[in-house]
């Protein structure tokens, strides 16, 4: 199932932020709120207070120093507030002006006590009121100690004022606190989506430029203005994967072309010989040299066909490796011996410095194989009257064999080259013993008996090809 990378970022970031932004804000406005309700119980408190402290006990008498002038909030008008005040939870000893016939609530109590609630004001407004019930203290400090609680006279007062305006003020806080939200949603939405979208520029660049690719098109690097770190490592193993690519398509178009002027020459060949033989038929002498030029040519394409048979199998299939010991200077001299007439006819001196003793742990058959092409190729590519030197060397239990010739054939540029399939430093391919698959074959083996395989050329002459990673046998 498909989806937007660009959708999904942006809604997640959207939905993350829209939430922390809402809790922060919710929190806010429930502090606010309560804030508000705290700082207005804070005034009903200070007023009732006050009109506590305005009672007083002397001589039996309770007398209140009210004076609505001195407080007008509680005079009759259109925001007037109340009070009431009881006597034992029964007598009604004062109220204010604002009341008229009408009285306020309140809870008997037999304990002092206080607390703040929402109530109905007798206007029908929403309103707070706080009740205080307490011990009316007398000034007559001596005879009000002497009394007893139970004739002790209880107060009661309560005072009330509307709290409209505070409902007001948070259901505003409300509203804007959810328009709020809403716009931060909004701005988020546009802002994230902006953010995003310019954010994937390089990735959408990136995928521009891929779609323009094509098999003739792979040496275009993908390049990409101001790259994100997280898509650096990306373009560079994609331009290195689009190099590989390249570099294999362009060796198999030489390889088909190879294969092509390989095979065209000895069919030319016995193509021009078959013609001759069809034009002269009653020529023995002719006749005896087209069968040798049919044999050469057909043997010609069976070496041709042979090693790309061996190629195959080596690349498609790994063999299981049995390996067991085996003397390395005994090998090396079965495959000098194949070539010593060659190299007698060059006039090359053939230096082996192997322990006769040395000893290898590997799999026979397709070492012998690299060792094979390698002194083929050594001794075909030699200069006359050089030496070719064979040496190996010891350490931590892996021997590494190294073949030293002169040639004055090689560059430094043809190292690269000389291990791809078919590929000949001599572009005439006028040779018949070899077809090019040596070197690739050599490295075919090597990758299945996990060896490594490098060359040198030094000074332009001296051509080092050496073979390391062969095992020594346990002692």
């Amino acid at each position: 199932m498909s989806y937007s990378l660009e959708k999904q970022l942006s809604r997640r970031v959207i939905v993350l932020n829209a939430v922390i932004f809402f809790i922060v804000l919710v929190v806010f406005n429930v502090a606010v709120s309560f804030w508000l309700i705290h700082e207005e119980d804070e005034i009903i408190q200070t007023k009732a207070d006050v009109i506590a402290h305005l009672i007083s006990h002397m001589k039996d008498e309770i007398y209140f120093g009210f004076s609505g002038e001195n407080m007008p909030e509680f005079e009759p008008g259109t925001n007037s507030e109340y009070f009431q005040i009881w006597i034992n939870n029964s007598e009604i000893f004062e109220k204010s002006h604002s009341l008229e016939y009408d009285n306020l609530s309140f809870r008997s109590s037999s304990e002092p006590v206080k607390f703040i609630e929402n109530v109905m004001l007798p206007d029908g407004r929403r309103g707070r009121m706080i009740q205080s019930s307490f011990y009316l203290d007398p000034s007559d400090k001596e005879n009000y100690s002497s009394q007893s609680v139970s004739n002790k006279k209880i107060i009661t007062l309560v005072v009330a004022k509307e709290r409209e305006e505070v409902d007001l003020l948070i259901n505003s806080i409300h509203l804007a606190t959810i328009s709020l939200v809403l716009i931060i949603i909004f701005i988020l939405n546009y802002m994230v989506r902006k953010t995003v979208r310019r954010s994937l520029l390089p990735v959408i660049n990136m995928n521009n430029q891929i779609k323009r690719l094509s098999a003739d098109k792979l040496h275009n690097e993908i390049k990409v203005v101001d790259l994100p770190d997280e898509l650096s490592d990306f373009v560079l193993q994609f331009n290195s994967l689009l190099s590989r690519l390249d570099l294999s398509f362009h060796r198999e178009k030489r390889f088909s072309s190879d294969v092509s002027h390989e095979l065209r020459t000895p069919i030319t060949e016995l193509l021009t010989m078959s013609e001759v033989a069809l034009k002269w038929p009653d020529d023995l002498s002719l006749a005896q040299n087209f069968y040798q030029g049919v044999h050469d040519s057909s043997k010609q394409m069976m070496l041709l066909v042979n090693n790309l048979l061996a190629l195959a199998r080596c690349e498609n299939t790994r063999p299981e490796c049995n390996s067991s010991p085996h003397r390395v200077k005994k090998v090396v001299d079965s495959c000098l011996k194949r070539y010593r007439v060659l190299a007698d006819e060059k006039n090359l001196e053939i230096v082996c410095n192997i322990d006769a003793d040395l000893l290898m742990d590997i799999e026979i058959i397709e070492f012998e194989k690299i060792i094979d092409n390698l002194v083929s190729n050594a001794v075909a590519y030699s200069v006359c009257d050089s030496t070719l030197y064979i040496d190996t060397v010891e350490r931590d239990g892996f021997l590494s064999l190294s073949i030293k010739n002169t040639t004055d054939q090689l560059v430094d540029q043809d190292l690269n080259l000389m291990f791809d399939r078919l590929w000949r430093k001599n572009r005439a391919r006028s040779s018949s013993d070899h077809s090019g698959l040596g070197l690739s074959i050599i490295k075919a083996y090597a990758e299945i008996l996990g060896l490594d395989i490098k060359t040198e050329l030094l000074d332009q002459k001296t051509f080092i090809v050496s073979v390391s990673g062969i095992r020594c046998p346990a002692d």
